[in-house]
């Protein structure tokens, strides 16, 4: 049970406002939001300033200033930032960025088996952002959004000098800039809010629109297969007709009559847009976004939907307040098979004993009739079955599957072997199918087991990990 105070500190934090602050290459838009209260917004701002000098056409013209404006263009809105959070209205709330496209990049990233641990997967990221955009995006700030077994994932990257600056100007202003997310993250969870599940599965082009900025995205069967931004020009229904049929030769994919989901910032007042040939829907967006889940069940719920978690304000999985939890917990059971196996070495040397006493009897034991000699021999029988317990490879085992979940994706249940048999039938749960599959042909895998099965396996709810599945593995003598 947890202690009183850590609930009291949890509906404080819960209970605080949350000062949502959209940063753009124009203007700052400031949102204070009362928690609880039907996300109310309470305060409002707007702030103008001259952006960074670039004309928007130089993106196209000059590859090179392109790269230069994008890791220095957000100087102007930092600075803007500066001067906002000295204003005491926003202070005592609970701040969330949301970065413009204009400072963010994009990118798909296929699916990889061969990655077998986070180090591997952060290379293979890096590498695929490097191959799109070149050396420079060696110095990004990257970030995956969770994908289930066999999907491409969306990432995002961002300069490490704004992602450095925000986090000083906030630590300056007395605050923690604990969630920065790109303003796609919000746009397409709202958009599969509209969409519902029926969408699952579909084909359809997706589209973000911002000021001076869109986004152009392709969904083949349930699977992304690209994602582009661009500056808007004047005509966004012709820009956008341009493109479709350009990305549509490139994929060589016949997208003709694909409808179009239209998405547009809550600070850019909806337009109209007419695509011949394609059905546009456009997204509601609501007043102030939400964006008020924790990073962490954000990123659960992006493995079992098509929910992007995107956060780069969150330095990896130790941000995350339920990892520190998990690790003492973990802790705590180390401990524990510890002393486990601490009685198990004690509890079969006392076995060996009691066999060696049992198979040498005293003059006492020789006088014995029949009936005490087989209650022995049963005797013996029996503390021989609890020996075979004992001697199981536990130290292998335990080494192999805490190796398995190295990245927390999957909670054990219950391990329960059995010697004669030479099986280990393992009840776990997972966050999706997928990592469920994954780990069961990781099991395979490994040189201890032989003959891995996935036995059963059922939705047990709507935690965290809600698919309950039972393996059983057989173990190389």
């Amino acid at each position: 049970m947890l202690p009183h105070w850590f609930n009291t500190l949890r509906l404080k934090t819960a209970l605080r406002d949350e000062l949502r602050i959209s940063v753009e290459p124009r203007r700052l838009v400031m949102l204070r939001v009362k928690r609880g209260s039907g996300n109310a917004v309470i305060d409002r701002q707007v702030i103008e300033f001259e952006p960074a000098v670039l004309p928007a056409s130089a993106e196209a013209l000059n590859p090179v200033a392109a790269r230069a404006a994008f890791q220095d263009s957000w100087r102007p809105s930092v600075a803007a930032l500066r001067t906002a959070l000295r204003d005491p209205r926003w202070q005592d709330a609970i701040p969330r960025v949301v970065l413009s496209s204009h400072f963010v990049r994009y990118a798909i990233i296929p699916w990889n088996a061969e990655l077998a641990n986070a180090a591997e997967r952060d290379a293979y990221l890096r590498h695929c952002f490097v191959l799109a955009y070149g050396e420079v995006a060696r110095q990004w700030d990257l970030r995956l959004s969770p994908a289930g077994f066999g999907q491409a994932a969306l990432a995002s990257g961002i300069s490490t000098a704004l992602l450095e600056a925000i986090r000083i100007e906030f630590e300056q202003a007395g605050m923690k800039a604990g969630n920065v997310h790109p303003h796609l993250m919000p746009a397409l969870n709202e958009t599969w809010k509209y969409l519902g599940k029926a969408q699952t599965g579909k084909s359809f082009w997706f589209v973000s629109i911002e000021p001076g900025r869109l986004c152009l995205g392709l969904m083949e069967n349930g699977q992304w297969r690209l994602f582009r931004s661009h500056a808007t020009e004047a005509d966004i229904s012709g820009q956008l007709q341009a493109l479709i049929q350009r990305e549509s030769i490139m994929t060589g994919i016949d997208t003709s009559h694909w409808p179009v989901i239209v998405h547009w910032s809550e600070t850019e007042s909806p337009g109209q847009i007419h695509l011949p040939g394609h059905t546009v829907s456009i997204v509601p967006g609501p007043a102030a976004p939400a964006l008020s889940t924790g990073i962490g069940s954000l990123a659960a719920q992006a493995r079992m939907s098509n929910r992007i978690a995107l956060n780069h304000a969150a330095a990896g999985r130790s941000e995350n307040p339920l990892v520190y939890a998990f690790l003492l917990a973990g802790v705590i059971a180390g401990i524990a098979l510890m002393i486990t196996v601490q009685n198990l070495h004690q509890q079969n040397a006392a076995l060996v004993r009691d066999i060696n006493r049992l198979q040498q009897p005293g003059s006492a034991s020789r006088e014995s009739n029949g009936a005490d000699s087989t209650g022995r021999q049963e005797e013996i029988a029996a503390v021989r079955s609890v020996m075979a317990d004992l001697s199981l490879p536990w130290e292998p085992l335990f080494r192999t599957l805490e190796k398995l979940n190295d990245t927390g994706d999957i909670r054990l249940i219950a391990l329960e072997p059995n010697p004669r048999q030479h099986k280990l039938r393992i009840t776990a749960e997972s966050a999706d199918t997928g990592i469920m599959l994954l780990y069961v042909e990781k099991l395979g895998r490994q040189s201890i087991f032989k003959d891995v099965f996935l036995l059963t396996h059922e939705q047990t709810g709507n935690s965290p990990m809600p698919v309950r599945f039972v393996v059983e593995a057989a173990w190389q003598s």
